[in-house]
């Protein structure tokens, strides 16, 4: 799981605060990774979330060598 830390030491989960903060918000959030957590895979197979796949890679995603600067 990711965690920041500020100055004063205390951890905090950044996925969890966005979750949190979308709730008090009434606000949806997306997670989105290539390999989720444990607990978010969870969370959408109990259907807390809901899950999205992608088959296949958008049809706009440029090829790693067409995206850099020369």
């Amino acid at each position: 799981m990711h965690r920041s830390r500020q100055s004063d030491g205390v951890r905090y989960s950044a996925r969890d605060l966005a979750v949190k903060r979308a709730q008090l918000g009434r606000m949806p959030v997306v997670l989105g990774s290539a390999t989720p957590s444990l607990e978010s895979w969870h969370q959408a197979l109990g259907g807390r979330y809901t899950l999205l796949r992608l088959e296949q890679r958008p049809s706009f995603a440029l090829r790693a060598s067409e995206g850099r600067a020369q």
